[in-house]
């Protein structure tokens, strides 16, 4: 998808300019226990993390456009009953998210 490709040529882009400014870097100006493995390790993992945060604002940016979408043509379909159904889901978020809190409570346990 779109979205993956662009993490992914982001992420790419981000090492590449943060190799250079480590190979820019003097080894005397970095604290006694920073090594170039560390910088190296710390390059990859910081750089993957913008890769997944591009991939994960795709579906923020097309999750509400979609639920929206499919409510209007549950509206089209079923009429109010539609409206009235997402409005006792929308209601019954807490209760889940009460339930869900104990479960997970209940596991650690």
């Amino acid at each position: 998808s779109t979205w993956v490709r662009a993490g992914v040529h982001m992420e790419a882009a981000l090492q590449g300019v943060l190799f250079q400014k480590c190979l820019r870097l003097a080894l005397g100006a970095c604290p006694s226990d920073v090594t170039v493995g560390r910088l190296l390790n710390h390059m990859s993992v910081d750089a993957e993390k913008v890769s997944q945060l591009v991939f994960e604002a795709g579906g923020v940016i097309l999750v509400p456009v979609q639920l929206a979408l499919c409510v209007y043509l549950l509206y089209r379909q079923l009429g109010w009953a539609a409206i009235a159904t997402c409005a006792v889901l929308v209601l019954l978020l807490p209760l889940n998210a009460l339930v869900g809190g104990r479960i997970s409570a209940w596991e650690v346990r």
